[in-house]
């Protein structure tokens, strides 16, 4: 959830819940009031975003969150990525909850869903990888940085 949507509280989940529906299987979004599919702005471009007004302020929430949210229930913790790189595909198993940051020093989440590793040294920023899992990223920093740093030692203290 992010602080914008965390302020709006029960408010914001109540209005998307009465004012729209989603298709997890398609990814489309039809508003409650008109029977129709959100997703084309007024040029026939794909937008991503959906406006709505509570309280009389208007509230721009990206199209996959509102996906996400009616089809499961809450808010996604992290970012959600499109795991093809298709931005306007919404479907619910195309969506991926990404966290915004590691628990580890130097492992990064990144778009694609996986961990990048990274240390930096002697003023210069090293790449050592992109890994599937944050733990496969970590472990692989801590090897680099031994390496590197003889006398290294990580916060579990091994």
């Amino acid at each position: 959830m992010t602080p914008r949507e965390s302020s709006m509280g029960p408010r914001l989940e109540d209005r998307v819940r009465e004012a729209y529906r989603a298709d997890p299987e398609t990814g489309e979004v039809y508003s409650r009031k008109f029977g129709c599919k959100l997703g084309r702005n007024i040029s026939g471009r794909f937008s991503k975003c959906i406006h709505m007004y509570i309280d009389g302020t208007q509230r721009t929430i990206m199209r996959s969150r509102v996906v996400w949210f009616l089809s499961k229930g809450e808010w996604p913790k992290g970012r959600l990525v499109h795991i093809n790189g298709d931005c306007t595909d919404d479907r619910l198993d195309n969506l991926k909850d990404v966290p915004k940051a590691s628990r580890y020093v130097g492992v990064i989440p990144r778009r694609s869903g996986k961990w990048s590793a990274q240390i930096k040294y002697q003023n210069r920023q090293i790449h050592i990888g992109l890994f599937e899992t944050e733990d496969e990223a970590n472990e692989a920093y801590q090897a680099f940085a031994r390496k590197l740093r003889p006398g290294h030692v990580n916060a579990e203290g091994t």
